[in-house]
């Protein structure tokens, strides 16, 4: 059976170090992701694939999956208005590790984006319904795409430089 979280995780793990600050991957829902970000401290910047409905393929041996993965950075300055969060959080850290990610699922043995399109939403003082809903103060970027997965061994992925 393919794990689907194992192998994004396998993907984030080869991702460049960004600032001095390694990748995060974790996985869940609402709770899940309050209760990682009380136990890890500040984990960011972090990646966070939000808990999702797979279709197996058995003939293929693959899973396809609507993914929405939620990118983030912590951002304490609430009164900092969208021009500041841009040439900060979204220009430094957001954009770039967002087209870490994309170019990671492309370019993986493991996975593929079928239909080659994906919606990005930018989110400056991101909470998921309600003032903060998580538990930390964000600026983020949603990327929700379907992603396939096959059963094949992970690459080792040559990262373009920036």
């Amino acid at each position: 059976m393919i794990v689907f979280e194992d192998g994004i995780e396998a993907i984030i793990n080869q991702m460049p170090e960004m600032g001095g600050f390694a990748i995060n991957f974790h996985w869940g829902d609402q709770d899940e992701l309050n209760r990682y970000i009380a136990l890890k401290g500040q984990p960011y910047p972090i990646v966070w694939l939000v808990s999702g409905n797979e279709t197996h393929d058995d003939r293929n041996e693959e899973v396809t999956r609507d993914c929405r993965f939620i990118i983030a950075v912590r951002e304490i300055q609430t009164d900092k208005l969208n021009d500041y969060r841009l040439k900060n959080s979204f220009t430094n850290w957001l954009n770039p590790l967002t087209e870490r990610l994309i170019e990671g699922l492309k370019k993986s043995k493991l996975t593929d984006i079928p239909e080659r399109n994906y919606k990005i939403e930018k989110h400056p003082n991101y909470s998921d319904s309600g003032k903060n809903k998580t538990i930390d103060l964000w600026d983020a970027i949603t990327i929700d795409c379907k992603v396939t997965m096959i059963n094949n061994c992970q690459n080792t992925i040559k990262w373009q430089t920036n």
